[in-house]
C-alpha cells in the first residue's frame, strides 16, 4: 500500500511540474485560433501530433540535459563530460 500511495504522489508531483512547461492555459486557446478552418478530425490529428512532438522533445532534454548542462554535477556523473 505505500507503493501505491507513494507512486501517486510521485504522478501528481510529476504533472504539476509539467503544467507550467505545457501552459495549456494559453495554448489551448491559440490551438483554437490556429484551427479554426480545420475539421474536428482534422484538430484531433493535430492535437495528436502535437501531443507527440512534445514528448520527443521533452524526453530528449531529460535524457541529454545533463550532457547539455556540462557544468552540473548530473553531466559529471552521466560523463558527459572530461
Amino acid at each position: 500500500m505505500d507503493f501505491i500511495i507513494h507512486m501517486t504522489s510521485y504522478v501528481l508531483l510529476v504533472i504539476a511540474a509539467l503544467i507550467p512547461i505545457a501552459n495549456p492555459f494559453s495554448t489551448a486557446p491559440l490551438f483554437v485560433s490556429m484551427t479554426t478552418g480545420a475539421t474536428k478530425e482534422q484538430r484531433r490529428h493535430i492535437a495528436l501530433l502535437s501531443s507527440i512532438y512534445m514528448f520527443i522533445v521533452l524526453t530528449v532534454f531529460l535524457l541529454l540535459g545533463p550532457c547539455l548542462l556540462y557544468t552540473s554535477d548530473a553531466a559529471d556523473d552521466m560523463q558527459c563530460v572530461d
